[in-house]
């Protein structure tokens, strides 16, 4: 065989690797991409036994039927009715909306979802079988919410700044009634006299998987130890929860 037959016949092989890939990849693409939207139309009719038919069985177990269908009524009572659906994008998962029950390891599909009162985006891995691994709806484009991030940070800032009241600030009403600034004060300087100064906070990450309870998790690095901080927000953004633990609250796993 001449040199030129050699490289004909591996040009050849290449493209039809090539072409291969990109109609595997395409087509297991749009199964996904079919399978989301289907988890949000029937969320929309009402159907929520039959949103969860190509739910992974560690979510099924997470999420029952009627778990999810008080979760998106509640969403529907704040945005109003569900006006549009649009997938946005699909690709590799990094480990958005993650559980240590789930694998997570296949592809992610993104949709914008234009309600009444405002744009929600929808986020639904899938693992390597093409199950659904999660569904996370908030108001950032990307998995984590800089609302819910600026919000979280800001209570641990101004406490680190002995200012109560500002860290008060965006807390739901009924827990302010139950924590005054004062009570919270005096609860950071016991935290405070245990451990040190806090040197450095990071955000681990947001556990969005839906509107409703979710948690902005940080890291906060006190002199002598380093802590586990749980921020809390419903679905108005609002502050529900504040807890620094030594140990990692095992619901956020």
């Amino acid at each position: 065989m001449t040199k030129r037959s050699v490289l004909i016949v591996s040009v050849s092989i290449l493209l039809i690797v090539v072409v291969g890939l990109v109609f595997f990849h395409g087509k297991s693409d749009s199964v996904i991409e079919s399978r989301a939207m289907s988890v949000i139309d029937s969320l929309q009719a009402g159907k929520y036994q039959e949103a969860e038919k190509d739910f992974h069985s560690g979510l099924r177990a997470m999420k029952p039927p009627e778990t999810l269908g008080q979760e998106w009524t509640k969403t529907v009572a704040l945005f109003g009715p569900l006006k549009e659906r649009t997938v946005t994008g699909t690709h590799a998962t990094n480990n958005a909306g993650g559980n240590g029950a789930i694998p997570n390891t296949g592809r992610t599909v993104e949709m914008s979802l234009v309600f009444e009162k405002g744009t929600l985006y929808a986020h639904v891995p899938f693992g390597s079988n093409d199950e659904i691994t999660g569904l996370m709806i908030n108001r950032g484009q990307g998995v984590s919410d800089p609302v819910l991030i600026s919000r979280a940070l800001n209570v641990i800032d101004s406490l680190q700044a002995d200012k109560y009241q500002e860290a008060e600030r965006d807390f739901y009403s009924d827990m302010k009634a139950k924590l005054s600034p004062e009570a919270l004060g005096q609860s950071w300087s016991k935290t405070i006299a245990k451990y040190g100064p806090l040197k450095k906070r990071v955000v681990i990450r947001v556990d969005n998987r839906f509107m409703e309870n979710r948690c902005v998790e940080i890291n906060c690095m006190f002199e002598k130890a380093t802590l586990y901080g749980y921020i809390r927000f419903n679905t108005n953004d609002e502050v529900t929860g504040v807890s620094i633990r030594t140990e990692p609250d095992p619901l956020q796993k």
